[in-house]
C-alpha cells in the first residue's frame, strides 16, 4: 500500500472514432443524385487499414517528434537506441483498438490529464490525415488512368481522322 502511494499517478485519455467509408469520396458518389446505398462507415477492412496505420511506426514518430517525447520521458536523444527506446515507452501508455460496436478506441496515458488529451486528439487527427491521404491518392491515380485513357483514344481519333481525309476512295470530292 505504500508504494502504491509514492508511485506518479497516470490519467488516461480515450478518443473514440468511427473508420469512414472511402467510397463516400469517389466522384461518382458525390455528384450523383442518390447515394445508392453508400454507408456512412468502413468496412472491417476499412478498420483494418486504420488500426494499421495507429499502430505504425509513422504515427508514433509523428507524435514524439511533435511533441518532444524525449524530453516528457526523460530519454537522452543522442544515447544510443534512443528512437527505439522511446517508441518502446510510449507503446506502453498507448494503447489502440476496435470495440465490440465497430468503434476504434484510442487511449493514451500520461501523468499530466491535459498532455494526455492533447496527445490523444492529435494521434486521432494524424490518422485522419494518412487516412485521408491514402484515398486522395488512390483518387489521384485513378484520375491519371483516366487521363491516359483519354489522351491515348484522342490520338487514336485523330489518326483515324487523318487516314479518312489522306484515303484515296473519298467520294465526296
Amino acid at each position: 500500500a505504500i508504494l502504491s502511494l509514492a508511485m506518479p499517478n497516470y490519467y488516461r485519455a480515450t478518443t473514440v472514432f468511427f473508420a469512414a467509408n472511402p467510397n463516400q469520396a469517389r466522384p461518382e458518389i458525390l455528384f450523383s443524385k442518390s447515394n445508392n446505398g453508400v454507408g456512412l462507415y468502413g468496412s472491417d477492412d476499412d478498420i483494418d487499414r486504420i488500426l494499421a496505420i495507429a499502430e505504425s511506426n509513422d504515427l508514433v514518430d509523428f507524435l514524439v517528434d511533435s511533441f518532444d517525447l524525449y524530453a516528457q520521458y526523460k530519454i537522452d536523444p543522442k544515447q544510443a537506441k534512443a528512437r527505439y527506446k522511446v517508441r518502446m515507452h510510449f507503446r506502453k501508455l498507448y494503447e489502440v483498438k476496435k470495440t465490440k460496436l465497430e468503434a476504434i478506441e484510442l487511449s493514451v496515458e500520461d501523468r499530466d490529464a491535459r498532455f494526455a488529451a492533447t496527445l490523444a486528439n492529435a494521434a486521432r487527427d494524424r490518422i485522419n490525415e494518412i487516412a485521408e491521404g491514402l484515398v486522395k491518392s488512390a483518387q489521384a491515380a485513378t484520375a491519371r488512368s483516366y487521363e491516359e485513357n483519354i489522351a491515348a483514344r484522342t490520338k487514336l481519333l485523330k489518326e483515324l481522322g487523318d487516314s479518312l481525309v489522306s484515303s484515296p476512295y473519298r467520294d465526296w470530292e
